[in-house]
C-alpha cells in the first residue's frame, strides 16, 4: 500500500508544483508613482513569493481576473524564498500580462497551466 501511494504522489509532483507554495504576496492595481518598470512605465503589478521547499517554473504561471486569462511566458525559475514581479500593462510579453488590473477592485487568480489554484 506504502508503495502505491508513493508513486502517486511522484506522479502528482510532476512538473515541480508539487511543495511549490507560490502565493501572490503583494499588488498594486494602480501604480501612478511607485515603481517603475523597464519599459518606463507606472503599470499594475503583482508580486509572488515562493515559500515551498522546491524551485517553482513561473512559465506555469496563469492570471485570470475572471474577464481575461494571460499565461506566463517566463522561463524563469522561482527559488525557495524568492520573489518576482509580473506587470500587468496589455503589453503581452514575457512578464507582462495582456490586461490590466482593476483599480477599482476584483479578484485575481492565480494557477497553473494545469488548472491547479494556487492563490487567490
Amino acid at each position: 500500500m506504502r508503495k502505491i501511494h508513493l508513486a502517486f504522489l511522484a506522479f502528482a509532483c510532476m512538473g515541480q508544483v508539487c511543495h511549490a507554495s507560490v502565493l501572490i504576496n503583494e499588488l498594486m492595481p494602480r501604480n501612478v508613482s511607485y515603481l517603475i518598470n523597464e519599459e518606463f512605465n507606472y503599470s499594475g503589478w503583482v508580486e509572488l513569493y515562493n515559500n515551498g521547499a522546491e524551485k517553482f517554473d513561473l512559465s506555469q504561471c496563469v492570471f485570470s481576473d475572471g474577464k481575461h486569462t494571460w499565461e506566463s511566458e517566463t522561463t524563469d525559475i522561482l527559488e525557495p524564498g524568492g520573489y518576482t514581479l509580473f506587470y500587468f500593462d496589455e503589453l503581452n510579453s514575457y512578464n507582462h500580462a495582456n490586461f490590466k488590473l482593476d483599480a477599482d477592485g476584483g479578484t485575481l487568480t492565480l494557477s497553473t497551466k494545469n488548472g491547479i489554484e494556487l492563490d487567490k
